[in-house]
């Protein structure tokens, strides 16, 4: 995280390098009256997700400022962001960031419990490196009620097969850990829960909360769980391909020239080199698959005369 206390100058290089300094998350104050002033951050909402996607992936380009007693004072989407995020520092030097991919900034848990009990940090986590233990890890959102988590969502764990399972640090959420397969990061919806499930390139918080205390198990159900959810968010994906494709096609449909449908025998081809003519002037960012569709709905009269 970084931060700077006047904003008044250019912003070049020289400037930046004597202003901008690494600030831990947990260190940096936010105003009551802020809860007035901006919307509340969540990622149902598109723009927020966004922001979360790529501070995930290139962390905060811009720096937020904060008054000389640690008030911010701009960037509090950002900072919202890197809450949900829990973004890593380094254990061994608490004020500089850490990177999930990348071994030489990590630590034992000895030396990141050191360095969350000198305070300023909001607690410590377990980065997944399958190559290294075969660990893996589940992450369940917003399935724990007062009364306790939702019944889907400790199926949902049972089905995966973790025999450890322990609350999120909002005390929402699940996280289950065990020995599975090397898979590309997986999340969705699968049993009416959000689900997310990594091998390697996250890091999980943890917080030693457990609500089912046994040993780390090889995971039964962790890649058919994982292969579920994608299977699924692939159908949901094609889905709403399919229906903007054919709301496209009908729309261009409705202006074709005459010559591009056929109406009798042997003008199938033809109307089909005209088809393509036409859309290459007046449609030309279409996609391959909606101007088969495209193609499809130009046949249908002289196709639904023979009873096709």
């Amino acid at each position: 995280m970084c931060c700077h206390g006047r904003t008044s100058q250019k912003w070049d290089k020289s400037y930046l390098s004597s202003f901008v300094n690494d600030c831990p998350v947990a260190a940096i104050l936010v105003a009551a009256e802020n809860d007035l002033l901006y919307d509340k951050f969540g990622i149902a909402n598109a723009d927020d997700w966004d922001l979360v996607r790529s501070i995930r992936k290139s962390g905060i380009q811009e720096p937020l400022t904060i008054s000389h007693d640690q008030y911010l004072l701009s960037g509090h989407r950002r900072l919202a962001a890197a809450k949900y995020l829990r973004l890593p520092y380094r254990p061994m030097a608490i004020s500089r960031k850490a990177s999930a991919t990348d071994p030489s900034t990590w630590g034992t848990f000895a030396q990141a419990k050191a360095a969350f009990e000198q305070g300023g940090q909001f607690g410590v986590g377990f980065v997944l490196s399958v190559e290294e233990d075969g660990i893996v890890g589940v992450d369940l959102d917003n399935c724990v009620q007062a009364d306790g988590p939702e019944p889907a969502a400790m199926g949902l764990l049972e089905r995966v097969g973790c025999q450890y399972i322990e609350l999120s640090p909002s005390g929402t959420g699940l996280r289950g850990f065990g020995y599975g397969e090397d898979i590309k990061g997986t999340r969705g919806q699968i049993d009416g829960i959000h689900a997310e499930l990594y091998a390697r390139g996250r890091y999980l918080t943890v917080t030693g909360h457990a609500i089912k205390q046994g040993p780390l198990v090889a995971l039964p159900g962790f890649l058919e769980v994982a292969i579920a959810i994608r299977g699924d968010d692939l159908q949901k994906r094609q889905r709403e391909q399919n229906q903007s494709s054919v709301s496209s096609a009908s729309s261009v449909v409705s202006g074709l020239p005459i010559s591009a449908v056929p109406t009798k025998p042997g003008m199938r081809n033809r109307c089909l080199f005209e088809l393509a003519r036409h859309l290459k002037g007046t449609q030309p960012d279409m996609t391959r698959s909606e101007q088969r569709v495209v193609g499809k709905y130009s046949v249908l009269p002289y196709n639904q005369k023979l009873g096709r």
